[in-house]
């Protein structure tokens, strides 16, 4: 049988979070608190999860030499990163160095630049990384505990949070939501997502699910316009979609698994208008079986959940 566990339940456990390194970054050590999910379902008595709850925050207030550069006249810029991470120490009792290091490599954007989660979390959660100048014009960086409720446009922030979308004994799905502001009108956020076979000790790629991507792309497409109700490029487009010059929509690497189908990710702006949001395109297993592109290994992961 089925056995899903949802987002809510993994985060409405009593989950006794401390703040972590509040203030500098670089120099605290991080300090974590286990939340434990033991339900499941059968006599063995084995943990599905445990987790570390770990929240780091740094919010620094800065000069910039140029005072053009300051917005009505204020004397300074505000910077804030934060993160808020549901860490798997381990899922379904195995500890898996493979999954750790790429949760690692979704929070830094860059693969194998770290090996270790504090490492990662000393670079990322750095406020002054996140900035609208060149570190270069920046002087008297001072770490303080909060923005100014009055800074308006005069800050810019960034978030992350890593929590488990799906978790079973066959698949677990990591949700990355990051959100951001940079200056302009309007911050930007977007989803990133990392698919963990339990059963393999794997971390689930595109090349594994699908055999031929030239074709996946035409099948993405397809799927895209049912989704929207449309037929062609042209209607698509009309409804804010920005792939004029294209035939097919582009494949991303931003998927997830979810009940066999495929899930395809898009950011705001990559294939629509900001308006539109992110774009989640669903395409079943018929579509691939029918393209004749499905993997081996995804029908295997079908059989695990039916047979």
């Amino acid at each position: 049988m089925k056995k899903t566990i949802q987002l809510i339940l993994c985060l409405s456990l009593p989950m006794m979070a401390m703040a972590c390194g509040k203030g500098n970054p670089t120099s605290a050590s991080l300090t974590t608190a286990e939340a434990m999910v033991s339900n499941t379902g059968d006599d063995s008595g084995e943990c599905l999860t445990v987790f570390s709850h770990i929240n780091r925050e740094d919010v620094v207030h800065y000069q910039v030499t140029d005072p053009d550069m300051n917005i009505e006249g204020q004397d300074g810029f505000y910077a804030r990163a934060a993160c808020s991470l549901a860490w798997p120490k381990t899922v379904m009792g195995r500890s898996s160095a493979r999954l750790q290091q790429a949760l690692i490599d979704k929070i830094v954007g860059e693969p194998e630049k770290f090996k270790s989660l504090e490492d990662a979390l000393r670079h990322e959660m750095d406020a002054t990384n996140y900035i609208p100048f060149e570190k270069s014009d920046i002087k008297d960086v001072k770490h303080i505990k909060k923005i100014p409720d009055d800074a308006g446009m005069n800050q810019a922030y960034y978030d992350v949070q890593l929590t488990p979308m799906k978790m079973d004994k066959n698949l677990c799905v990591f949700m990355f939501a990051k959100d951001s502001y940079m200056g302009g009108a309007h911050g930007i956020y977007w989803t990133e997502y990392v698919t963990y076979d339990v059963v393999k000790d794997k971390v689930v790629q595109l090349t594994d699910l699908v055999t031929d991507t030239v074709k996946l792309s035409e099948v993405i497409t397809k799927a895209l316009f049912d989704q929207e109700g449309v037929n062609n490029m042209a209607a698509l487009n009309d409804k804010g979609f920005l792939l004029d010059d294209v035939k097919w929509v582009p494949i991303t690497q931003n998927i997830y698994v979810e009940d066999f189908s495929i899930h395809f990710v898009y950011h705001p702006y990559e294939i629509a208008c900001y308006a539109r949001g992110q774009v989640d395109v669903e395409v079943e297993p018929y579509r691939l079986d029918e393209a004749g592109i499905q993997s081996k290994y995804l029908q295997e992961l079908i059989d695990r959940y039916t047979r």
